[in-house]
């Protein structure tokens, strides 16, 4: 089992319409760019299905 934080940082600036945003990881274990991309996808299924 792998175990850790994401934080994702971000600033939306509503008069630009821009976003930006930074990573970090924290905790025993990080995650490389696919299994990140692997969570997210995930997370963004699981959140669209409890609508």
């Amino acid at each position: 089992m792998l175990q850790g934080k994401v934080i994702i940082n971000f600033e939306y600036d509503e008069k630009k319409e821009k976003c930006s945003w930074d990573l970090k990881q924290e905790g025993k274990d990080t995650l490389n760019k696919d299994n990140l991309i692997f969570l997210f996808q995930h997370l963004i299924g699981e959140l669209m299905s409890d609508s």
